[in-house]
C-alpha cells in the first residue's frame, strides 16, 4: 500500500511538472537576461511551447520575434544534456536549431537561418543608412560556448548584394566562413559571383572585436564601381583596393 501511495505521489508530481505552463518561464527569462528578453503570448508547457518575444540589445534597436517555439529533446538526456529544438520567426528572418546545455557548455547544432538584408538592417542603425539588400543564408553544424570561448564552424552567404552606395545592382554574392577552436575565430571571405570581387581573411573575438584584411576589385563595370571601391580602401598599383578594417 505504501509503495502504491508513493508511486501515486510521484506520478502526480510528474504530471504537474510535465503540464507546467510556459508562462512560468516569463519571469525567469526576464531575470536571466537582466530584462533584455521579454516573453509574451505564451502557449503550451515549459517543455513544448510557443511565444512572442521582445529582445532589447544594448547596441542595436529592439528586436521583435513574432514566434519563438521550443520542443524538449528527451533523448539527449542520455548524453547528459538538457536540449530543445528551437524555431525563431521575425520580420525578415527565420531560423531553426537545437540548443543543448551540458555540464560546462552550451551547444548549438544544425543551425539554419535565412533573412532579408533590407529588413535586418533596420535592427542596426549605422548599417541602415547604406540601404543594403539581398538575402542572407547562415549555416552552422555545431557551435559550442563555454562562457568565454567559442568552438565550431559557421558559414554566412550574402546573395544578390546591393547597397545605396553603388548604382551597380547586384554587386555580387559572397560567402564568409568562421572557424573557431577555442580562441578568436578565423574569418575568410570569398566572392561567389558578381562584378565586385572581394577576398580576404581576419579574426573575430566575441563579443565585438574583429579584424579583416583583403582586397576588392572590379571584374567588370569598373567606372560605376569606382566610388564604392574608393570607400572600401586605397587603390594599389595592381588596380585592387586594399581593405584593412578593425572593430573593437
Amino acid at each position: 500500500m505504501r509503495a502504491a501511495v508513493l508511486l501515486g505521489v510521484f506520478a502526480y508530481f510528474a504530471f504537474l511538472v510535465a503540464s507546467a505552463p510556459a508562462s512560468l518561464l516569463v519571469p525567469r527569462v526576464r531575470a536571466a537576461s537582466n530584462g533584455a528578453v521579454e516573453l509574451t503570448d505564451t502557449k503550451g508547457t515549459i517543455w513544448s511551447a510557443s511565444a512572442r518575444a521582445l529582445v532589447t540589445p544594448r547596441q542595436t534597436a529592439p528586436i521583435t520575434l513574432d514566434r519563438v517555439a521550443w520542443n524538449w529533446r528527451p533523448a539527449r538526456l542520455i548524453a547528459g544534456e538538457m536540449a530543445f529544438a528551437v524555431e525563431l520567426v521575425a520580420n525578415g528572418v527565420d531560423a531553426t536549431f537545437d540548443v543543448a546545455r551540458g555540464v560546462s557548455t552550451v551547444e548549438f547544432r544544425d543551425v539554419a537561418a535565412r533573412g532579408d538584408v533590407a529588413r535586418l538592417s533596420a535592427w542596426v542603425p549605422f548599417v541602415r543608412t547604406w540601404q543594403p539588400a539581398g538575402s542572407l543564408l547562415l549555416e552552422a553544424p555545431r557551435l559550442a560556448w563555454d562562457g568565454s570561448m567559442l568552438a565550431g564552424n559557421l558559414s554566412l552567404e550574402w546573395r544578390g548584394a546591393t547597397t545605396a552606395l553603388s548604382t551597380v545592382k547586384p554587386l555580387g554574392s559572397y560567402r564568409a566562413e568562421a572557424r573557431a577552436e577555442g580562441g578568436p575565430a578565423k574569418l575568410s571571405v570569398t566572392t561567389l559571383e558578381g562584378p565586385l570581387r572581394i577576398a580576404g581573411q581576419g579574426t573575430l573575438a566575441l563579443p565585438s572585436k574583429a579584424t579583416f584584411t583583403g582586397e576588392a576589385r572590379a571584374q567588370s563595370e569598373a567606372a560605376a564601381l569606382a566610388p564604392l571601391l574608393d570607400l572600401m580602401g586605397p587603390k594599389r598599383a595592381d588596380g585592387a583596393h586594399a581593405i584593412d578594417w578593425q572593430a573593437r
